[in-house]
């Protein structure tokens, strides 16, 4: 399967939304399309070799619309749409101020002695060239057999127009009961519907300011060594294995690994975590994080779109993109929208021609036009889509990437979240937890421990190691060394001075030490195994000197995570591979009832599987390869991105930050989008059924309530700038 993104001009309701999409579904080879109103995009997904660019821009074009480019990612198609709707915008605000300033002039004819010609050629000049955008897309429209917002402008606007122009030139035909020119109609419909569009396009570039940020702190050149010599060259000419120089205070360039030089790196851009992080050599750093205190440097890995900012970016894009379940509900609604309010329209008019009070022509020509001005398409069309734009984008500027918009419904529905043990609530590193000596001190013991693993790379050596340099000792290198696997090493250390005392220190499992004739005491062994993962011990010489234990330490937010989690109403079920004792231990600590120990990777994904048939909705927490089967079989699978890549790619949700409260977070800010959606969309749905009935004139008879067309031009106006305006409190809210 391939992927094209085509950049579309002239897009602007969901009705053309639901034309471009049935028009391209219909190509040979097409199997998902999905047209995107905020960003005039459209996503196809054909079979390769299927389709060709031509065949797309000619069923496009063929529409009546433009297409401005076409491309494999989609922030290079959006890159070609946002000079558009600049253009667009630019465009909508000089109409808006002179259409403005001319119904002024109208509404003031009477104090300005202004004769019934020059509100003509006010009107005129309002109707023609400050609604001609308008007029143009109605005729796009009736061009190609479908009408959308364009035509209820315009045929708004042109009924009142018209019917003027009547009365002007040709009063005899009109009743005198309705010679009442509405030049002030005209010019206020356009007016408002002109600035509501210039206000919604410009709230709309808001709602994506969050990815705009994260595309411009990219540093633009970087200071690289070439042939010898240092040379500042633009960021983009990076290539992969070039050397870079990055002093303090400086950003760095692309994605590397440290070759020289130790240093604190600030990474929040990318993780929303604001304490910075220690870098030295072979440690790897990312393109626009900020340098802070010692300079590096670095070879490049991934430049340009491989670099993980540049993979966030198109991964946050392509989810703003997708679409919720319901709003395809919506879709279907829109696409027949606009023929029922004309429908609707005439048939009112009809109505009060026959039924009305006098005078009945101007109540009917009221009526229809009030009819066609006040309903909005567009409100409908942005309810999902501006939400997705504004939250995704919120989310993934505090570490949270939401996959799809379907995701948001799925982890609404949640009841059971299963969390992975070994590196998602714990750190993933083995970390000593005590020096227990016997006969000894724990110095003695750790010093010994320190020269048996001084050049051993199991990760329990490395954890002694860190171990003792936080305590500040150094070993000597031993003499001989021997290493059983799985079991322990044995090390000989010599007399310095040349004598007989040489020492022969065994360092491993106690159950070897005991092989090797250790006397180790059997309530110390049951004492310290309950204690801890893993357990060192330490002879000298055939004489047991004590044990270290070690253990995969808790996230520091482990608690306070599940905490939350169980607030929320979640029943919280902690799975792993490890043994027993160890799963439960850590179960205890952060207060979790229900737990799975020594669970082989392929189970883990049974063990989900047996949840939903229970008919519970299932979160899967892990970081590991072997999380990823379960990850991908939960309803929501979530991710931490200090895991795996097949992890990550599994998962619906990827946590940037290593803080465990990120799980909650994501959770309760993936409800409040949806929560803003269905405000949207309700609100939207609410304003249509209550004032296009309104506009009608079904409350006259009751209430007298009836709208004229300057108010009705106005609420058209203020209906999709209201769902914008709600939406964008989501690129405000805390996280």
């Amino acid at each position: 399967m391939s992927k094209m993104i085509v950049s579309i001009e002239g897009i602007h309701c969901a009705s053309c939304v639901a034309k471009i999409e049935t028009a391209l579904k219909n190509l040979p080879g097409v199997e998902k399309v999905q047209a995107h109103l905020p960003t005039h995009t459209a996503s196809i997904v054909y079979r390769e070799g299927s389709l060709i660019p031509q065949d797309i821009s000619r069923t496009i074009e063929s529409l009546g619309y433009r297409v401005l480019g076409i491309s494999s990612s989609r922030g290079t198609a959006e890159g070609m749409t946002l000079l558009s709707l600049n253009q667009e915008r630019e465009m909508l605000r000089n109409r808006f101020w002179i259409a403005a300033g001319l119904t002024l002039l109208i509404a003031f004819a009477k104090s300005l002695s202004l004769s019934p010609y020059t509100l003509f050629f006010f009107a005129s000049f309002i109707q023609f060239w400050c609604g001609a955008h308008f007029h143009k897309g109605f005729l796009r429209g009736l061009r190609h057999g479908s009408l959308d917002m364009n035509a209820l402008v315009s045929l708004s606007t042109f009924s009142a127009y018209f019917f003027s122009c009547a009365i002007l030139f040709f009063p005899e035909k009109i009743p005198a009961a309705s010679r009442f020119p509405r030049w002030e109609e005209v010019g206020m419909l356009i007016t408002f519907i002109n600035l509501g569009k210039y206000l919604e396009l410009r709230s709309r570039t808001h709602t994506g300011q969050a990815v705009q940020k994260l595309m411009k702190l990219s540093p633009k050149t970087a200071r690289v060594v070439r042939g010898g010599k240092e040379q500042t060259i633009l960021s983009e000419e990076i290539l992969t294995g070039d050397y870079i120089l990055v002093r303090p205070g400086e950003q760095i360039p692309v994605d590397g690994v440290v070759l020289k030089g130790n240093s604190s790196v600030d990474e929040s851009l990318l993780t929303g975590e604001g304490m910075p992080v220690d870098k030295s050599p072979k440690s790897h750093v990312f393109g626009a994080t900020m340098n802070r205190t010692g300079s590096l440097e670095i070879e490049a890995l991934q430049v340009g779109e491989d670099m993980r900012l540049a993979k966030i970016v198109e991964a946050v894009r392509e989810a703003q993109s997708t679409k919720a379940p319901i709003q395809n509900k919506v879709d279907r609604i829109s696409a027949i929208f606009v023929p029922v309010v004309l429908v609707v329209g005439l048939v009112s008019a009809l109505l009060w021609l026959t039924l009305g009070p006098s005078p009945r022509l101007s109540y009917a020509l009221t009526v229809m036009i009030s009819v066609f001005a006040v309903a909005c398409p567009c409100a409908l069309g942005l309810a999902t889509p501006i939400a997705l734009i504004a939250g995704l984008g919120r989310a993934a500027e505090a570490g949270i990437l939401i996959k799809n918009a379907e995701v948001l419904e799925r982890v609404n529905q949640l009841n059971v979240i299963v969390l992975d043990k070994t590196g998602t609530l714990t750190q993933g590193v083995p970390e000593v937890v005590q020096v227990i000596p016997v006969g000894n001190s724990r110095e003695d013991v750790l010093k010994m421990a320190l020269v048996a693993e001084t050049e051993s790379e199991h990760p329990l050596a490395l954890a002694v190691r860190r171990y003792a340099e936080k305590k500040g000792l150094q070993a000597h290198r031993p003499d001989s060394l021997e290493v059983f696997p799985g079991e322990g090493v044995k090390v000989v250390v010599n007399d310095p001075k040349g004598g007989s005392r040489s020492q022969e220190i065994l360092s491993g499992r106690l159950s070897w030490l005991e092989k090797n004739g250790v006397q180790i005491k059997e309530s110390f062994k049951t004492a310290v195994r309950m204690e801890a993962d893993s357990v060192l011990g330490v002879a000298v010489n055939g004489k047991f000197f004590g044990a270290i234990t070690i253990a995969d330490t808790l996230r520091p937010t482990a608690l306070e995570a599940v905490r939350g989690l169980k607030q929320m109403r979640l029943h919280v079920v902690l799975v792993s591979g490890d043994r027993s004792s160890s799963v439960e231990k850590v179960a205890r600590e952060v207060g979790i009832e229900q737990f799975f120990a020594e669970v082989m990777p392929q189970d883990k994904a049974k063990l989900v599987a047996h949840f939903q048939e229970l008919g519970r909705r299932v979160a899967m927490v892990g970081d590991g390869f072997n999380d990823a089967p379960a990850l991908s079989k939960a309803d929501v699978g979530i991710a931490l991105a200090s895991g795996t890549d097949v992890a990550m790619d599994a998962a619906d949700i990827t946590l940037m930050r290593p803080d465990l409260k990120t799980i909650f977070k994501a959770i309760q800010f993936s409800h409040k989008i949806r929560h803003v959606i269905m405000q949207n969309l309700f609100w939207a749905f609410i304003y249509n059924l209550f004032l296009i009935p309104l506009a009608a004139g079904l409350f006259y008879p009751w209430k007298g309530w009836l709208l004229s067309p300057q108010f009705a031009g106005m609420a058209m106006a203020l209906s999709s700038l209201s769902v914008v305006l709600n939406s964008l409190r989501l690129t405000r809210a805390k996280i």
